[in-house]
């Protein structure tokens, strides 16, 4: 699989109604994008907050759909040399199936091409699914914050990913 390929298999599959589409978030997938972020219990956003981060050009908002409907999302900022990774979110019947991970790899390469450099996230620290999901992607944990979360009120666990530093070549 090529990370920047933009139709992707899930997991262990190759089957047509398989295919998983990453693309840029569209005005039009905002509703879609709200219903995943309810069910996997996400920081509300609204969607006045979701039509300013289509318009960014620091912005980093994708969606995997599967037969034109949405099963994942993905929403960052980049700064200059760094990325924030504010929400990623699967529906439950397509978690564990890879489109997370595709989700990821494709944030990582598009804030490469942007050249950031450190990508950092938070995770509640009671998400064990989640920070192992992060680790096998490459990211670190850095820092606790305390209370960074409400409803319910709880830590979180900082998390950073590097991109691989390459040394020039002398000829």
């Amino acid at each position: 699989m090529l990370i920047g390929s933009d139709n992707v298999y899930s997991k262990n599959s190759n089957s047509p109604q398989d295919l998983i589409s990453i693309s840029v978030m569209t005005h039009n997938d905002i509703e879609q994008v709200l219903k995943i972020e309810e069910q996997c219990n996400l920081s509300k956003w609204s969607k006045k907050d979701y039509k300013k981060e289509l318009v960014s050009e620091n912005s980093i908002a994708l969606v995997a759909k599967q037969n034109q409907n949405i099963v994942g999302f993905l929403l960052a900022r980049t700064t200059s040399a760094e990325s924030d990774l504010y929400n990623i979110g699967v529906l439950e019947n397509h978690q564990k199936k890879g489109v997370g991970g595709l989700l990821l790899k494709k944030f990582l390469l598009i804030g490469q091409k942007r050249n950031v450099r450190s990508f950092w996230l938070e995770v509640r620290e009671s998400n064990l699914n989640a920070i192992k999901f992060y680790r096998k992607y490459g990211f670190r944990e850095i820092q606790k914050r305390n209370n960074f979360y409400s409803k319910p009120s709880e830590h979180a666990i900082v998390m950073k990913y590097e991109t691989p530093k390459i040394d020039k070549i002398s000829e």
